[in-house]
Order: structure tokens, then sequence, then C-alpha cells
């Protein structure tokens, strides 16, 4: 792994832990679907365990700052079987210090 890491970025590694979901400074971005989009046909997972909600991503992802976090509906156009109203979860976490 270390060969593909700058070697500023490799003199970070021992403080990675398996607690710590990033590098310190990192970002993650992402957009799910919640449960509320069970049943709705406009895309998403049909196995309740693979949607998240809000307050699981703050339990999972405690150690991050949270830049955005918002649940919501909005439609989506990803092709014939995701278009329509689609009920989300978007974030913005950011590592800080430790």
């Amino acid at each position: 792994m270390v060969e593909r890491l700058t070697t500023m970025d490799a003199s970070f590694l021992y403080l990675d832990a398996p607690d710590a979901p990033l590098h310190v400074g990192g970002v993650l971005v992402l957009e799910a679907y919640a449960p509320k989009q069970l049943g709705r046909g406009t895309g998403g997972p049909s196995d309740p365990d693979m949607l998240v909600s809000m307050e699981g991503l703050r339990r999972e992802l405690a150690g991050l700052e949270f830049v955005h976090a918002r649940e919501l509906e909005r439609e989506v156009r990803e092709g014939a079987y995701h278009t329509g109203v689609a009920a989300v979860v978007q974030l913005v976490g950011v590592r800080g210090e430790i």
C-alpha cells in the first residue's frame, strides 16, 4: 500500500486506527438511500439492512465533523430503474485532529 502513496501521505499512516474512518483532514462525501425509500420503485436496495439513516451514520461515523448532513427527498434520474422521487441521506464529513 505504501508504494501507492506519496512520502508525505505515508508518513501519516501511523495515525490510522480501526476506529478512524479517514486520515486526519480527510473528507467523506456520501449520498445513500434512506429507509423511507423502501417500496417507492425509484431505485435503491430492497434489503432494509442496506439502507442508512442519519441517526445510524452519526453513530457509525462519530469521529467526523459533519459539515453537511440531511435526510431528504429528491428527484433522481439515473437510468430506467432509478428515476423519480427518492428518499436519501446526504453527508459531508471531515476528520479533524486526533
